[in-house]
């Protein structure tokens, strides 16, 4: 046997707790996944499977095109008992879901990218209307999937994503993403500056932020910070700080992105 650590418990051929096929039959790509403290599994993807399953009493159990799906697992339980809940997420046109985050009362938090102009939102959001081409979305789902606690669109005239979603011991909802829209929403006690394509960053220390960041959505800044040589974090470090929004009960509250 190789040398290992002894300090830690030693497991040989340890076994698999879980694994099942999750889709219709067309096509379906989980993209994101979170496990709250009970362990039960949060996955956001895409389907664009009319078959794909949903829940009794799910929030929306109708495709449109291409459709975010948001499905709940237990998986201390068997079979279709496994499944908690199931929706699909979206309006008339294609709609994807990115990251998806879980609050300690089972709350999902979903962002991603929509190209619909009648993607579901509730009143009172920060913006109800469609932006253009396609926006970002934030969405709270409750904690059994039947209804949207808070859902809207955030973005500009063009081309807009969300990326990543996290939240605060408060449960806000912090959001990242890339616009490629000259005229997103500012707030008024920061400079505004046009740029084609923006990069949303938490507001910390610039060192410890990037590297968090990076950190904390993996693999795609990673790839791009070795394949540029740290030219991306060295960019980014000399970017001024833009406005990132925070979504608490529908009110925009502080944040930055640089």
């Amino acid at each position: 046997m190789a040398s290992y650590d002894a300090s830690r418990p030693l497991i040989i051929d340890p076994t698999l707790s879980y694994s099942t096929f999750l889709g219709g039959s067309d096509f379906d790509q989980a993209t994101a996944v979170a496990v709250d403290s009970a362990g039960l599994a949060y996955v956001a993807g895409l389907t664009t499977s009319t078959n794909f399953p949903t829940t009794t009493g799910a929030f929306d159990r109708t495709v449109s095109k291409c459709d975010v799906f948001v499905s709940k697992f237990n998986p201390a339980a068997s079979g279709a008992a496994s499944l908690v809940y199931s929706t699909y997420l979206g309006g008339s046109q294609n709609d994807i879901g990115k990251a998806i985050a879980v609050d300690s009362s089972g709350n999902a938090y979903v962002t991603g990218q929509t190209f619909s102009n009648d993607f579901p939102t509730t009143a009172g959001a920060f913006r109800t209307t469609f932006g253009g081409v396609a926006d970002a979305f934030v969405t709270k789902l409750n904690s059994n999937g039947t209804a949207l606690s808070y859902s809207t669109y955030l973005g500009g005239s063009d081309l807009d994503q969300g990326r990543g979603i996290a939240l605060d011991s408060s449960n806000n909802a912090y959001v990242t993403g890339f616009t490629h829209s000259s005229d997103p929403e500012p707030h008024p006690a920061c400079e505004r500056e046009q740029s084609r394509r923006r990069r949303f960053r938490f507001r910390a220390c610039r060192q410890r932020l990037c590297a968090s960041l990076l950190d904390l959505f993996g693999g795609q800044c990673l790839r791009s910070r070795q394949r540029h040589r740290g030219g991306f974090l060295r960019r980014s470090l000399h970017h001024r700080f833009y406005p990132l929004e925070q979504f608490s009960g529908g009110r925009r509250l502080a944040g930055y992105l640089f």
